[in-house]
């Protein structure tokens, strides 16, 4: 049985056009001398994976390793690595990471709803910055990631959508 230790996994996102991205996972390679190479599972729901991609090692430089998935359509995605040895004898999985790309006509940024994403919205983030006490209770509008507060992660998110003028209204 492979023992490895927690993966870090880190998530780049790379948007390529409006309707899809590109992103890069990197994780901490394992300091184990029986690893072959790394599953890469993905899904649409945490947890529950449509399936899996052998990355081998190729892409594993000194301790590090990285994957670029191309093109990929909107929604949620939920990604987790695994090792493997010869025998095909798996790893636990890893930590879990995950990424909403918005569909071309919804624009997170767009808080005052009037199909742009402009000054008008980034005053509304600028009043909201700082807070951590978002929750479904107490919802805070600029908080495009859903953690719980609003802090520089939503800003890249508005900044990245910013100039917008395609938002659908609902």
């Amino acid at each position: 049985m492979i023992r490895i230790s927690l993966f870090s996994i880190i998530l780049c996102l790379f948007h390529t056009s409006v309707y899809s991205a590109d992103i890069t996972l990197q994780w901490d390679q394992s300091n184990s001398g029986q690893v072959e190479g790394y599953y890469l599972y993905y899904g649409k729901e945490s947890g529950d994976y449509l399936g899996y991609l052998d990355v081998g090692l190729e892409s594993c430089y000194s301790d590090v390793c990285e994957f670029n998935v191309m093109d990929l359509p909107d929604g949620y995605w939920y990604f987790a690595i695994t090792a493997y040895d010869i025998y095909d004898r798996e790893s636990d999985f890893s930590n879990e990471v995950y990424i909403h790309l918005p569909s071309s006509s919804i624009c997170q940024g767009d808080f005052d709803q009037d199909g742009d994403v402009d000054s008008a919205d980034l005053a509304i983030i600028q009043d909201e910055f700082g807070r951590t006490d978002c929750s479904s209770n107490n919802p805070c509008m600029g908080d495009l990631n859903f953690d719980g507060a609003v802090t520089g992660h939503d800003l890249l998110i508005y900044i990245n959508e910013r100039g917008r003028t395609d938002c659908e209204i609902p």
